[in-house]
């Protein structure tokens, strides 16, 4: 039997906050499990004829104290049960600095 070990190049953080997804076809709200400097889990249930397939970019508006952070993101991966897309993850594009200020502030606890 063959075992993968996976490595991640960044830290992933825990964490459950409320986001938008949202392309010029569709508009869907999501919650962020997890995140990384570059990539983050949203959980989102969209059934097979309403996602986002893989390399899909789209924009995601996360809540932040200095209003919404704005970036855009890449579909990388979907978690599938039966007829729907429980989640994906996404590897971010374009990065604002101010979304690296919010993911070390998440990091020490002290949530936006």
């Amino acid at each position: 039997m063959t075992r993968f070990i996976e490595k991640r190049q960044y830290k992933r953080i825990d964490i459950h906050q409320g986001i938008c997804i949202h392309s010029s076809e569709l508009i869907r709200l999501g919650t962020m499990t997890n995140c990384s400097e570059r990539g983050m889990y949203i959980k989102t249930i969209m059934n097979m004829d309403t996602n986002w397939p893989l390399g899909s970019v789209f924009e995601v508006l996360i809540p932040s104290r200095k209003g919404n952070l704005r970036m855009l993101a890449q579909v990388v991966w979907l978690f599938q049960t039966g007829d729907f897309y429980e989640g994906m993850g996404v590897k971010l594009l374009d990065i604002p600095r101010e979304y690296m200020e919010h993911v070390i502030r998440l990091h020490l606890g002290s949530y936006a």
